[in-house]
């Protein structure tokens, strides 16, 4: 089975929601109207829009508000992480310079402001307005209360799987949860269908994100444009380091000071403590934590009426584990 962003449908998917994205960032300010289109064109999944889509697809709805919508659950995406990037004090993305590193925080701020106003205002433009707008709003005020818990986080070697849960759940998984949900509700489906699209995009939001904080680990970081264990670096404890500190082992007093000093030995201090995070067992009950969201996902989606596109919400959950980047 092909890769899922390989698969021509998913491609041909696309298509429309790539044009879509121009048209919204088509500003009348000619800096941010190229700054969104540099982000845009930086490429990315484009696994929020997919989702919206592929639930869309799975009821038999494709049409001009469904894409439409679908752009706008990308360009939330991407002035999220547009903010990511300031609080992160990131300067690739993509493998391309950030906003924040190229003209400032002050700047990054504004920009991501305005592509979240404008994608917003779009949202009055297709059907179960009211409906989106108070999913979207409530939305927001989560992901923004999981970025002040993980800034509040910040090298708190204290943390435990209930307070990184409630991150994660805030910075990646809701988002992609409610894709599957307004994918749903755009095609009038019904509460319980709703719900369940729900709680599949949940679950693979939940393992997406824990891939990529195990990736962030791993050599297969370099790929997209960051050093090896660029998070642990910035104070970010997430699960390998939280699953490693849940451990007695002789030399754990050290591995917390050296985080505790914000790796104040450089290289040496980040060297040693990583060679503890990568240790095999540690990989494997991150991917053991993965592989209960996808196989919960799996679940939720085999209770489905069988169609073509209930293959591809299969694949979709194959894909947040498979993939490298």
């Amino acid at each position: 089975m092909k890769n899922l962003m390989q698969q021509q449908k998913i491609k041909n998917m696309l298509k429309d929601v790539e044009a879509a994205l121009e048209e919204i960032v088509d500003f009348d300010d000619d800096f941010i109207r190229e700054a969104a289109l540099r982000n845009i064109r930086a490429g990315g999944k484009r696994l929020r829009p997919i989702f919206v889509l592929l639930t869309a697809r799975y009821f038999g709805v494709k049409n001009a508000e469904v894409i439409k919508f679908a752009a706008i659950m990308e360009l939330i995406h991407m002035s999220s992480l547009i903010h990511d990037d300031v609080n992160d004090h990131s300067d690739l993305r993509r493998g391309q310079t950030t906003l924040n590193a190229q003209y400032g925080n002050g700047v990054a701020v504004h920009v991501g402001d305005v592509v979240l106003i404008e994608a917003l205002k779009k949202v009055f433009e297709v059907s179960h307005t009211k409906e989106l707008l108070d999913i979207l709003s409530k939305t927001a005020v989560e992901m923004s209360k999981g970025e002040i818990a993980q800034l509040a986080s910040l090298f708190d070697v204290h943390q435990d799987l209930a307070s990184y849960g409630y991150r994660i759940e805030r910075k990646t998984a809701l988002l992609i949860a409610i894709c599957c949900q307004t994918g749903a509700i755009l095609s009038n489906a019904t509460k319980a269908q709703i719900d369940a699209f729900y709680r599949y995009g949940h679950h693979l939001g939940m393992a997406f994100q824990i891939k990529d904080d195990l990736m962030d680990i791993m050599p297969a970081s370099k790929k997209i444009g960051k050093p090896i264990g660029h998070d642990l670096i910035n104070g970010l404890i997430n699960l390998p380091t939280i699953l490693l500190l849940q451990r007695d082992f002789p030399e754990k007093q050290r591995v917390i000071d050296i985080i505790q000093s914000h790796f104040a030995g450089g290289q040496e201090d980040i060297d040693y403590v990583m060679s503890f995070v990568l240790q095999d067992d540690i990989i494997a009950e991150c991917e053991a934590h993965i592989m209960h969201h996808i196989s919960e996902a799996k679940a939720i989606v085999e209770q489905f009426d069988k169609n073509d596109t209930r293959g591809l919400l299969l694949d979709a959950a194959n894909y947040v584990y498979e993939r490298s980047v």
